[in-house]
């Protein structure tokens, strides 16, 4: 997963990202015969709504992380961020 905070800020995946990212580990420790890219398999089912909830994840943590700046942040978590930086 390419998850990462860098020079430019938190750097979240795609849902496609993530999906690869699970059929690739599902597939190098079960065989590709998994057929875990298959949509329409149990194990492909199960690895696109998992790869979903990892996207509802991963935009969670970067509203968290876009609530620690004043461009990012809103209502009282605007307003503790303004109190932490002496705004009132």
């Amino acid at each position: 997963m390419a998850l990462a905070i860098g020079p430019t800020g938190l750097t979240i995946d795609t849902a496609d990202e993530i999906l690869a990212d699970l059929v690739a580990t599902a597939e190098a420790s079960f065989g590709a015969s998994i057929q875990a890219a298959n949509g329409n398999s149990v194990i492909g089912q199960l690895l696109s709504g998992q790869a979903q909830e990892l996207l509802l994840l991963q935009e969670g943590l970067d509203g968290v992380y876009q609530s620690g700046y004043l461009d990012g942040a809103s209502g009282v978590g605007l307003d503790r961020l303004a109190e932490n930086v002496g705004l009132t």
